[in-house]
């Protein structure tokens, strides 16, 4: 992980990784300054915590920023189903 995140998951006085430990019931968390991250806690957990901290991390690369822009330009100009469509008549009463 680039050391530049450390402060972001330690959070303000320890609170990110004091709620990380809490919510995949994580034993320790330590974060060297060059980066390395280890995690003790069961093999589930441990998974589950790195995988979210990878998220968090993870810078997108160009190529992910511009497939989820033209993801969300499709859906943005994706046409409705027939069932999606309602039309309502101002001159008949509900």
């Amino acid at each position: 992980m680039n050391p530049k995140y450390n402060g972001e998951l330690i959070g303000p006085g320890g609170k990110n990784i004091r709620k990380m430990k809490e919510d995949f019931g994580i034993e320790n968390i330590d974060l060297d300054n060059d980066g390395t991250i280890s995690i003790l806690g069961s093999a589930a957990s441990t998974d589950a915590c790195a995988e979210y901290i990878k998220l968090r991390t993870t810078e997108p690369e160009v190529r992910d920023v511009a497939q989820s822009s033209t993801e969300l330009r499709e859906r943005t100009h994706a046409h409705p189903t027939p069932s999606q469509h309602t039309t309502t008549d101002p001159r008949t009463p509900d």
